[in-house]
Parts: C-alpha cells; sequence; structure tokens
C-alpha cells in the first residue's frame, strides 16, 4: 500500500451517505482511527451505479475533503492531528439486495494413514471449497469457516497439528453479482484510488458494533441501512447466518413525505424526532411548503404514519429471524446499528416486538480522538479498517518462502560441517 507507513483506508459507499475512513495498527492487537469523513451520495441506487460520473465525483469530493487544509475543516470531516492523509488506495465495502448467503460442508482426503494436519491443507481445503461454489455472474467475497472436523474430533476452529485422514469444513460463503462489483471497482478506479479488497458492509459493520462475548454467546446484527437492513447472526465466535433484508430507513422517510404532502428533506427530519414530540391535541407542527403556503401536522398523525410502517419493517425482520430459527438462539439479544437505530424510541419499540433484548451499537474495539468514531453511522467503514489491518496481522506466511528458508538453512549446516571436517 502506498498510504503510508502502516496506514489503512476503508471506503463504505451507502445509497444515502459515502464514508470514507482512516487508522493505523497500533501494538500487537489495537488500532487507531485517525480520519472520517462523509457526504451525501449521487449516482447510486437501490446497489445499482445508475451514474459513473455522479459517483466518482463524490468520491473524489470525498478524497478532497480528507486530504484537504486541515485547518478549515468542513462538517463531517474528521482529520486527527499530525496525520498527512494521502488516498491512494482502498478497501471497499458492498452491500445491497444483490449479496446471497449459503452454509455448505467441504472434505479433504488427507492420507490413507492419519497425518497431522497442516496450514497448507487447510489452504488447499478452502481453495476446493471455493472453486466448487463459483458461478460465471457471482463473485465470492468472503468464504468464512464455521467450524473444522478431522475425523471424530468435531467444533475445531483451528485443526492445524491434529492427527487424521479427512478434513472437513463448515462453511458460509457470502458472494455478490460480479457486474456490481466491477462496477463500483470501475468507478473507485476513474477517481485515482486502487482497490485492496472487497468487504462485505455487513460483516464490516460486526467489527467495530460487536464484542467478542455477544460473538460467543449469540448474537444478531441488524445493521439498518437507507435501502436495505443487513442481518447477521453470530454464535461460538464465528458467524452462522446472513440475510440482506429490502427494507430501510428511505421507505419511512418516503411514507411520511407521502402522506403528509412534505418534502423529503422535511419528512427525514420528522422521522428522527416524531417520538419526542409532545402528545397533545393542542400541538401542530408547521411546515413550510414550496410556495408561500403552510402545511399544519398533527403529532399524533405523523406517529400514525410512523409507527405503521416501522411495524411492517419490524413484522418482515421478525419472520425472517424466526424462519431461520436464530431468534431463540440469541443469548446476548439483538444489536442495532445505522441510521435508522438514532430514531426516538426505536430501540423501546423494537425490544418489545421482538421479545428479546436489544441493545444500541456502541462502537468499540479501537482507540481515537475523533468525535465521529463513536457514532455508529461509521460502523462499517470503521469495521472495514479494523478487519483488514487485523487480515494483515495474521496474514500466513507462504509455504514456498517457509521451503525455501528451511532449504538455505539445510545448506548452510552442510556448509559448516564440511568446514568443520574438511
Amino acid at each position: 500500500m502506498n498510504n503510508g507507513s502502516s496506514m489503512v483506508l476503508s471506503l463504505d459507499i451507502g445509497s444515502d451517505r459515502t464514508k470514507l475512513c482512516a487508522g493505523v495498527p497500533v501494538g500487537n492487537d489495537r488500532v487507531e482511527i485517525c480520519a472520517a469523513a462523509m457526504v451525501k451520495t449521487k449516482g447510486i441506487s437501490k446497489s445499482v451505479v445508475t451514474n459513473s460520473d455522479e459517483l466518482t465525483e463524490c468520491i473524489e469530493a470525498l478524497v478532497k475533503k480528507l486530504e484537504g487544509n486541515k485547518k478549515k475543516l468542513k462538517r463531517f470531516v474528521y482529520v486527527a492531528k499530525n496525520k498527512n492523509i494521502k488516498v491512494n488506495s482502498i478497501y471497499l465495502t458492498i452491500g445491497g439486495e444483490h449479496i446471497l448467503t449459503v452454509n455448505s460442508k467441504s472434505a479433504l482426503r488427507l492420507s490413507e494413514r492419519p497425518v497431522l494436519v497442516s496450514r497448507h491443507d487447510v489452504s488447499r481445503l478452502m481453495d476446493t471449497a471455493k472453486s466448487l461454489q463459483r458461478c460465471v455472474n457471482r463473485e465470492i467475497i468472503h468464504l468464512l469457516p464455521q467450524e473444522f472436523m478431522v475425523d471424530g474430533y468435531k467444533r475445531l476452529k483451528d485443526p492445524e497439528g491434529v492427527c487424521g485422514c479427512m478434513l472437513t469444513a463448515k462453511l458460509h460463503t457470502i458472494s455478490c453479482e460480479a457486474s456490481f462489483m466491477q462496477n463500483l471497482i470501475n468507478v473507485v478506479n476513474n477517481a485515482g484510488i486502487s482497490v485492496e479488497d472487497v468487504i462485505y458492509s455487513g460483516l464490516a459493520a460486526s467489527f467495530s458494533a460487536l464484542t467478542k462475548q455477544q460473538k460467543h454467546a449469540g448474537v444478531i446484527l441488524l445493521e439498518f441501512g437507507a435501502e436495505t437492513v443487513d442481518a447477521l447472526f453470530f454464535k461460538e465466535d464465528s458467524l452462522q447466518w446472513t440475510s440482506v433484508i429490502p427494507f430501510g430507513a428511505k421507505d419511512i422517510t418516503l411514507e411520511i413525505a407521502e402522506n403528509l404532502s412534505v418534502t423529503f428533506m422535511q419528512a427525514e427530519q420528522l422521522k428522527m424526532q416524531y417520538k419526542s414530540m409532545p402528545d397533545d391535541s393542542m400541538y401542530k407542527i408547521i411546515v413550510k411548503k414550496k410556495s408561500a403556503d403552510y402545511n399544519t401536522i398533527i403529532p399524533q398523525y405523523l406517529t400514525a404514519v410512523v409507527d405503521k410502517k416501522l411495524f411492517e419493517i419490524m413484522f418482515f425482520i421478525k419472520k425472517e429471524l424466526e424462519l431461520s430459527g436464530i431468534l431463540s438462539k440469541a443469548d446476548a439479544g439483538i444489536v442495532i446499528s445505522g441510521g435508522m437505530s438514532f430514531m426516538d424510541g426505536f430501540t423501546a419499540k423494537l425490544q418489545e416486538f421482538m421479545g428479546v433484548m436489544v441493545k444500541f451499537g456502541i462502537m468499540r474495539g479501537f482507540v481515537s480522538n475523533l468525535p465521529a468514531a463513536g457514532s455508529n453511522f461509521y460502523a462499517a467503514g470503521i469495521g472495514a479498517v479494523m478487519y483488514a489491518i487485523d487480515k494483515n496481522r495474521n496474514k500466513p506466511v507462504k509455504m514456498s518462502m517457509r521451503r525455501r528458508d528451511i532449504f538455505r538453512q539445510i545448506v548452510g549446516n552442510v556448509k559448516d560441517m564440511y568446514n568443520d571436517y574438511f
């Protein structure tokens, strides 16, 4: 990477907002978030690039803000002191209704007689599983092991060093439409930025919004976007189930705008504060129209409109969770993040409807002195930085390099013996 000594940058392109985050590794297991910026998204709708020029301009404007003069920072731009940001390459998050997931099994015959499982054997198993699941029009983003089995030994997280004849893995595969991913990468490249890797946005958000204890006990993460909800279920430290639900915060805003005859921006403001308004029949909301006219809105009517749409969305989510059989397995309850989670009274309403504990997602697992880093608006962007740094730290040493080093050591030992005796 060319972003500095070890700086990692992520680009999270949502239907409503596009976020750019930067972070650096600190010590052996910590991450410092040193920059975060946000702009309004243009040129993308329903996870499809509708205008590549507009989206490119959007990304370029975001990069310019982050790289610009830090003495004149604009709204939604935060950069730590003494950190010079240069955006050359990024980790790109991807989401939307085109995301598909599947649980599967893959097996590899090691030998007729028991042998020790090596890291190379695990890599061969994963490569075989990936080749069997590859489709012409889809791209595999993640192939995540849930557990390994070696002969009779089950529920292994790391099979390396276990003795056996057959290596089997339970896997969770996340894929996307190849054309969509390539279109998105092309737009980023047109902005003069290379893409290091692609990360599913829901998985990225889990790195910053969930704890290891929650992932072990069993937790459901609901990441509310403008047009979709990413639902993920973790149990025993691994991702067990994923679904993309085709409803989002934008649906509520459109419902308000249509029923109350207000603009989209006015509907957005009404949506975020609908529960904080006085429950008084004498209280009225005055909204200015485009003309000189004014629109009078009764809070009870606004509440009825919002509650009706919220009920539809919550009903669909609960049905999806119950059909999958995971709602009863979530011992740590549900964690919510994203723009919709900031709505007044939404957490309590969702908890009452779902019948399980619901918590507002608190950003964690990193250090930062930026005020933006505490907002789960940046959950996927900051999570992608954490994911990338963790992946780079745990990157395995290639077998070819290890064998070369061993060969050099053997040759060196032979030379030493020859010099000693001859």
